[in-house]
């Protein structure tokens, strides 16, 4: 038995365990929701499209379409792809002044920094774009926005093929899926317009009733006052049109035909052969004869046919010929057909065969292979630094002060469909001269047969930008299984220093590159 001394202990000692266990209670309560914090944030991102969807009639105004993002964290670099319906919409360029390429707006995640890929293709309906900020975005904002025209009865859906979200060191960041497909319908143009048309367009015929209330008071054009404002109605209708005719430039409207061999031809009077070879001149009259028509048909119809009957048939048929059977010589052009056979390397693998895929990896020998993109601080051939020859590839600011430029070379091979084992490798050598958080980035990517990455191979930024040392980068279907998926494809590998305004300078050289398929 328990003695009454015995109790409070007793109560004592439950109450205590009865407190431990509401307090583990608690703390494994608050675990759990620790460790759904990052899954809910995560879950968070919500990338979309505003408005989703519209519906506008042809010949509407051009309308915008947003790609918004909400509720990120840490935001370092967005790569999307989005496909329309060409037959039904067309994107309208949103920079105009650089012509040859159709541009979507640059939204505002990452003010004052230049895309790096920022392409669309109206024949396709492919939108391209990839950005990467100079520093991270938090929050909700515009990653972009597409500007499209309507071009034909339809619904077009706006889908997102390919969006990737990466934080400042290339790591992946989730977003909400699976996302939302736009969709924009358009329709016949209202038929109410041609209504609008005939409402009194036909009554635009008044405007033959002002020339008559010009002269209007109808009790009055018998006076000669009037005839000044239209002398040409009233002198025609006289038989006192030679006055009138005279003072035009022609001289030759006078002919009528009582006297047209005293006055037609005072000037060339000589011979009467001179007057055929004026007969070009003839050739106007009728335009001249034609103004004067429209006031007074009748008397000049009878006019006309006496002066161009004889005339116009010696001289058309002489001008007729003249050169427009020797302009035919340009089929000529047919030669530009020949450049299209340079698109037809798919040669196929043999069994045991393996290939080199780059040409001049060792930058040691053409200059036409690699293909230096124009930009702000455009890349090209070096030879400060080189790994075992006398030049690579050079990306970046080598001297000089910092300036805002994406500097980049690149090379596109076709790799065999064939091929079982790829093996991609190259020698890269970074230096910087800014502080740690300069944020100047140095990678290397691959765009696929669609001209987008999501495929970086080297990501190089604070410490890693600044190595000073050649590096040995080398990726197999084993280590980057992503290689596979590139066959049967022409694909681009793509070297790119990115520099900001301030702080120190970014380059990297880049020599002996390989790219081999073995089958």
């Amino acid at each position: 038995m328990i003695s009454a001394r015995q109790t409070p202990s007793l109560k004592h000692r439950v109450r205590s365990r009865l407190r431990t266990v509401v307090i583990w209670v608690m703390l494994i309560s608050l675990c759990l929701s620790m460790l759904q914090l990052p899954v809910a944030s995560a879950l968070a991102v919500v990338v979309s499209l505003d408005p989703l969807s519209t519906t506008l009639a042809l010949g509407d105004p051009p309308f915008s379409v947003d790609v918004t993002i909400a509720g990120v964290t840490g935001l370092g670099a967005v790569d999307l792809q989005l496909a329309f319906d060409p037959g039904v919409l067309q994107v309208v360029d949103a920079d105009p002044a650089t012509p040859g390429t159709v541009e979507i707006l640059d939204g505002d995640i990452f003010t004052g920094t230049l895309p790096a890929s920022n392409t669309v293709d109206n024949t396709t309906g492919i939108i391209t774009y990839q950005i990467t900020g100079i520093s991270s975005f938090t929050g909700d904002g515009v990653i972009a926005t597409i500007i499209f025209t309507p071009t034909a009865v339809g619904t077009s859906p706006l889908t997102f093929t390919t969006l990737n979200l990466m934080d400042l060191f290339a790591n992946p960041i989730a977003y909400q899926a699976p996302l939302d497909t736009g969709s924009y319908t358009v329709t016949e143009a209202p038929t109410a317009t041609p209504t609008s048309t005939p409402t009194e367009t036909p009554t635009a015929t008044a405007t033959h009733t002002p020339e008559v209330t010009i002269t209007p008071p109808t009790e009055t054009p018998t006076p000669t006052a009037t005839r000044t404002s239209t002398p040409t109605s009233t002198a025609t209708r006289t038989a006192t049109p030679t006055t009138t005719y005279t003072p035009t430039p022609e001289g030759t409207i006078t002919p009528p035909t009582s006297t047209p061999t005293a006055t037609a031809t005072p000037t060339s009077g000589p011979t009467a052969t001179a007057t055929a070879t004026n007969t070009p001149a003839f050739l106007e009259l009728p335009l001249v004869f034609k103004n004067f028509i429209v006031a007074t048909p009748t008397p000049t119809a009878t006019e006309t046919p006496t002066t161009t009957s004889t005339p116009t048939i010696t001289t058309t048929p002489s001008n007729t010929p003249t050169g427009t059977i020797t302009r035919t010589p340009t089929p000529t052009r047919t030669s530009t057909v020949t450049r299209t056979p340079t698109i037809s390397p798919t040669p196929t693998l043999a069994p045991g065969e393996c290939r080199e895929l780059i040409i001049n990896g060792n930058c040691e020998t053409d200059t036409t292979s690699w293909s230096f993109i124009p930009t702000e601080y455009t890349a090209g051939y070096s030879t400060a630094q080189a790994h075992g020859g006398t030049r690579s590839l050079r990306t970046g600011i080598e001297s000089g002060n910092p300036k805002y430029s994406y500097s980049s070379v690149q090379q596109s091979v076709y790799v065999p469909a064939e091929a079982e084992h790829l093996t991609l490798s190259f020698w890269y050598y970074t230096q910087s001269t800014g502080p740690q958080g300069d944020n100047d980035k140095d990678y290397a990517l691959i765009f696929d047969q669609y001209g987008h990455p999501p495929y970086y191979l080297t990501w190089l930024t604070g410490a890693a930008a600044n190595g000073r040392t050649w590096v040995y980068a080398r990726f197999t279907e084993e280590t980057y299984p992503t290689l596979l998926q590139f066959r049967g494809q022409r694909i681009t590998i793509h070297f790119e220093t990115f520099n900001n305004s301030w702080g120190g300078i970014a380059t990297m050289y880049t020599d002996d590159v390989s790219f081999q398929a073995c089958r």
